[in-house]
């Protein structure tokens, strides 16, 4: 089993991303030449990151990989997306724009609800991780995060949540505007894989992702996020 603790094997070569998806090198090396699959050449080699990879299985997947199950009790309980966002979090009116406007406009609420004091410090890593990959999941989703949770910048783990009810440019790869944005504010590995898990199947349910589109007030959005966890 692979743990959620190995930052120190975060480069992976070709043979390791076949081995831990399970696929052929060839299948792997075709998908890489085809940009399918979050990867860069070193010097005509390969190489992957390992929490690219992991969370590149995880959107196919909507769930967490099997290799990061873990088996503590703690873990087994579904993340609830409606405990973890709250109105102060939240931005109904968010205006299209670059990537940088957005994300500026999805961070504002945070500060201003005294939620996050290290404002510029968390949207640095915001850019950083949209720099190595794009984190719209398509179907008008998208789940702004850091490459990796960040301790003690946050209280608690939360989801802010941001509607642009234009719709926007995020770089999905369906290539359609992005009009729900999920930021994620974890501490934690296991945690925050599990929050992106949620979200990647609340992304794939269309009925639920066009009725927070029209949401106009922070109750809607939770009742809407309560409805996904209850039939989900």
């Amino acid at each position: 089993m692979i743990g959620l603790s190995a930052r120190e094997h975060e480069v992976m070569t070709l043979r390791e991303v076949a081995d831990y998806l399970q696929l052929n090198e060839r299948t792997v090396l075709k998908m890489a030449r085809k940009k399918e699959i979050p990867a860069t050449k070193v010097v005509n080699q390969w190489r992957f990151m390992r929490s690219l990879i992991t969370e590149w299985l995880m959107y196919k997947m909507e769930t967490l990989p099997p290799q990061l199950n873990l088996d503590e009790e703690g873990l087994k309980k579904a993340v609830k997306l409606h405990r973890l966002t709250r109105p102060e979090l939240m931005n109904l009116n968010v205006v299209p724009g670059n990537k940088m406007k957005i994300l500026g406009q999805l961070t504002f609420p945070l500060l201003d609800s005294q939620f996050l004091r290290r404002r510029k410090y968390f949207l640095d890593r915001l850019i950083e991780r949209e720099n190595m990959m794009t984190t719209a999941l398509g179907n008008g989703v998208a789940m702004p995060h850091p490459r990796h949770p960040i301790p003690n910048l946050f209280p608690e783990c939360a989801v802010g949540v941001g509607i642009c009810r234009e719709g926007t440019d995020f770089s999905a790869e369906d290539k359609k505007p992005v009009y729900v944005f999920f930021t994620v504010c974890s501490s934690d590995d296991a945690r925050h894989l599990r929050i992106l898990a949620t979200i990647a199947r609340f992304a794939s349910t269309r009925q639920h992702v066009k009725k927070l589109t029209k949401a106009k007030t922070s109750d809607e959005v939770i009742a809407i996020l309560k409805e996904f966890a209850v039939k989900s």
